[in-house]
């Protein structure tokens, strides 16, 4: 396997990017292991386009260049964690989370916060101002988690998931060094 380049490197993990023509099956196995996210999102089980589904869904007006997948790597090389990124949505130097997603043996040891905080400063070196992110109302303990990291809520907005009607919390925070 070609050796990936690194754009963040953290305590035993680092950052790279993913691509939808090298890397479908991994985000798909690391969205099936995480399949508590998806029953919990979608009331259902994870789909078997998920992993497709990270690299083609966009909001209105992006292209499919605004968006970077980032995949967080052990030190074995193993996906343990995606984080979907938006950039310059929904305005300029604005970049939105859409996911960020840790497979669950990697969860509530802190590598979420660690993770976010090494994000957060690798954002701000790009020149971006604000990070934004919407959690899902069903989803507690992901809107607990980004208000422990500094996350102010914006507004609640009504919002369609799967083939349910749902609402979410938008926040932001800015950026640091």
């Amino acid at each position: 396997m070609k050796p990936r380049e690194v754009l963040i490197r953290g305590n035993g993990y680092y950052f790279s990017i993913l691509t939808k023509e090298n890397d479908v099956e991994m985000a798909q196995k690391l969205c099936e292991k995480s399949s508590d996210y998806f029953e919990l999102a979608e009331g259902k089980p994870t789909s078997s386009t998920a992993g497709q589904e990270l690299f083609t869904d966009l909001p209105p007006g992006k292209v499919r260049e605004d968006k970077m997948i980032l995949g967080i790597f052990n030190q074995n090389h193993d996906l343990i964690g995606i984080v979907d990124i938006v950039k310059n949505y929904p305005t300029r130097q604005v970049w939105f989370i859409g996911l960020m997603l840790l497979e669950p043996g990697q969860r509530n040891k802190g590598l979420g916060k660690e993770v976010f905080k090494r994000l957060s400063r690798w954002t701000y070196s790009k020149g971006v101002k604000l990070l934004k992110l919407a959690v899902l109302e069903e989803n507690q303990s992901g809107y607990i988690f980004w208000q422990s990291l500094g996350f102010q809520t914006q507004c609640t907005k009504p919002y369609m998931v799967a083939d349910k009607e749902t609402i979410v919390y938008v926040m932001s925070i800015k950026p640091v060094p």
